[in-house]
């Protein structure tokens, strides 16, 4: 029983670099030039301010599911989740934010465990 308990302990300190590297990313990169404009095309009424909020709601998003050991997160709202899915269609620079925000999906949108969307994909931290 001891024995599993400094096991886990050494695995979590062992990732919590890892981790923090990610969170850093997450807070830190840089959305596709466009994408904001694409978010107005459907929510006409938003500012560029309220496309800069929607978007920080969105790394919130990652960071905890990140930090909730990749479980089902519920996402903040409706235009979150549209900024998110016009993300996905700027193919390359979401895969390069998956591979380093959250390196075990192909796809985080069916993987990150939203409610009513397909199951996690499990991996490492």
């Amino acid at each position: 029983m001891f024995g599993i308990f400094f096991e886990d302990l050494n695995m979590n300190i062992a990732a919590s670099p890892r981790r923090a590297r990610r969170e850093a990313y997450i807070r830190d990169f840089m959305l596709p030039v466009g994408l904001f404009d694409k978010l107005r095309a459907t929510y006409l009424q938003l500012s560029l301010k309220d496309c800069q909020l929607v978007a920080q709601a969105l790394r919130q998003f990652f960071l905890a599911h990140l930090k909730s050991g990749r479980q089902f997160v519920s996402m903040p709202s409706q235009v979150v989740d549209e900024l998110w899915h016009e993300f996905i269609l700027y193919t390359k620079n979401y895969e390069q934010f998956c591979k380093r925000a959250h390196p075990a999906c192909h796809y985080c949108g069916a993987d990150l465990g939203v409610a009513g969307v397909g199951g996690g994909c499990g991996g490492g931290d």
